[in-house]
């Protein structure tokens, strides 16, 4: 016979033998979701290799050199950071560039995608240059894989942060230093692309007001050329990656110019404004750098066309509907 004494410690046992058993399978679930919830570091690596071969060179947002510092340090601590912006970045770069492989890897990817959309939504209004060059790649991301909502959602925060920033314009009296003041222009010159090419998509109005931009394009040289301090001095025989950016940038400013017609007040085009538009396009063609130019060769492209800045360049615009 149990006193009362004696069933009150076997119930107290119990429960403390379920409550035991209760955390150590709410343990082993958990562990369970977090390997199921991780991206194997090999494929983070080549990722990352494809989003700066592909796609950094037209989308400059990033100062490669520190992006790869950035990258090391995740990968020696084997992802585990809690920087929000770090990991936004970090997977953004990884789901931009899996998106557009012949064979992406489904889970992967969206595990990915729940990792940078967690990581930046806790940023997503923060007032700094990091999170918007977060919310950047997002409009790309996002404009790759035909979310509609998540495109305006997303470039809505980054125009605002941007003028925020000031990064349409010229900053005069306010002295920053060359990395600085490179990286913000490579930004604004990316969103402003992303969003024309958005705002075809959407078949909207572009955000970005020419009128109201006063900044000037970024320099004609890549990121590893260029310091706080002034800029190195580069192979003059070498052409820089970025003269792709430039180059879509310059004709995104065209389309731009389509586009705002589009949305005019004036009831319709009139073939004056249409000529100036098509001369526009005529010139960037012709001032086209002669590496960007897509040749072929009786009338085939090259077989080794896939991995020219060329055909990238005409990818891009293609890929993102523009």
């Amino acid at each position: 016979m149990f006193t009362e004494t004696s069933v009150h410690d076997l119930s107290s046992t119990g429960e403390q033998e379920a409550h035991s058993l209760r955390y150590n399978r709410l343990s082993k679930n958990r562990t369970l979701e977090q390997h199921q919830e991780s991206l194997n570091l090999q494929f983070i690596q080549d990722r990352f290799a494809i989003f700066f071969e592909q796609w950094a060179p037209f989308f400059p947002v990033f100062h490669e050199p520190t992006a790869f510092r950035t990258y090391r340090e995740f990968v020696n601590g084997s992802g585990n950071t809690k920087n929000k912006h770090t990991l936004a970045q970090i997977y953004l770069i990884v789901d931009i560039a899996g998106q557009s492989c012949q064979s992406p890897d489904l889970q992967q990817h969206s595990i990915c995608k729940k990792k940078w959309q967690e990581a930046l939504n806790a940023i997503a209004f923060d007032k700094d240059v990091l999170t918007l060059q977060g919310l950047t790649l997002a409009i790309l991301c996002c404009i790759i894989s035909g979310d509609d909502h998540q495109i305006g959602y997303y470039k809505h925060i980054a125009i605002d942060l941007s003028n925020y920033l000031g990064l349409h314009k010229k900053q005069g009296d306010i002295r920053l230093d060359c990395l600085t003041n490179e990286t913000r222009k490579r930004i604004f010159w990316t969103l402003y692309t992303l969003d024309c090419f958005s705002a075809s998509r959407l078949k909207t109005p572009m955000l970005l007001k020419d009128t109201e931009i006063t900044i000037d394009y970024p320099g004609d040289i890549d990121g590893e050329q260029i310091t706080q301090h002034g800029y190195l001095n580069t192979p003059s025989w070498k052409p820089s990656r970025i003269s792709c950016a430039l180059a879509l940038f310059r004709v995104t400013r065209v389309l731009a110019k389509a586009l705002n017609e589009r949305y005019s007040d004036v009831d319709e085009f009139t073939f004056e404004r249409m000529t100036a538009i098509e001369g526009e396009l005529d010139a960037w063609l012709i001032q086209i750098p002669r590496h960007l130019e897509l040749e072929f060769i009786h009338d085939k492209c090259p077989q080794d066309v896939e991995n020219s800045r060329p055909w990238l360049l005409v990818g891009q615009a293609s890929t993102l509907n523009c």
